[in-house]
């Protein structure tokens, strides 16, 4: 869901039964989401845990999508709990598209911003920003460690096999339809944000300094 979404918040105001995958804040619309904070912010402490210290970020949208949002504070948070100053320089927004993440990742590249590390916040931006760092010379993991966010399908066969965040895309569609038949069927749902569990899967895309 987008923050500057009008159209969810009257949905909020009415009586259709609604249930969001992903959350917006202070909607009061029921919804079922990942802590994207927390696992961003384990996905960037592997990196740290890993000897980088300088790790780009490349989001997964734009910042009205509440995930992206979510998604930069928990990279913010593992930066600032080992104390390593944010640098806005070698941060760069996509748009969900492979397309997206080869023009993000050309731009820090051309930026001239030195960087060991990138998380990028979707796996489908990863495969963009793994094109160009291809083209550009670079060798994953052996110049750039990278990391992903969803863990789709494709993932595990990426060149190298990408490490990423799983995030559980069947139960969550799942939990989601069972919430909206019990709102449909009159059964009161006292949990208003239902959160399911991420995990990092760590393949071969990283390696330490």
């Amino acid at each position: 869901p987008r923050t500057d979404d009008k159209a969810l918040l009257k949905l909020a105001e009415g009586e259709i039964p609604t249930v969001l995958m992903g959350t917006l804040p202070d909607s009061g619309l029921h919804a079922v989401d990942v802590d994207n904070r927390l696992a961003a912010r384990k996905a960037v402490e592997y990196l740290l845990n890993l000897g980088h210290k300088r790790i780009a970020f490349i989001t997964n949208a734009a910042l009205c999508y509440s995930s992206a949002t979510e998604r930069l504070q928990g990279y913010k948070d593992a930066l600032q709990a080992s104390g390593i100053p944010l640098e806005e320089g070698i941060i760069r927004y996509a748009d969900f598209d492979p397309g997206s993440g080869l023009d993000c990742m050309k731009s820090l590249l051309d930026c001239g911003n030195k960087f060991t590390a990138v998380f990028v916040a979707s796996d489908n931006v990863a495969m963009g920003v793994s094109s160009a760092l291809k083209a550009a010379g670079l060798r994953i993991p052996n110049d750039i460690s990278l990391v992903g966010f969803d863990d789709i399908p494709w993932a595990k066969y990426a060149d190298p096999p990408l490490t990423t965040i799983h995030l559980p895309a069947q139960e969550l569609a799942r939990q989601a339809c069972m919430t909206l038949i019990d709102l449909i069927q009159g059964i009161h749902v006292d949990e208003k944000i239902l959160e399911l569990d991420s995990h990092l899967i760590v393949r071969q895309s990283c390696r330490p300094l």
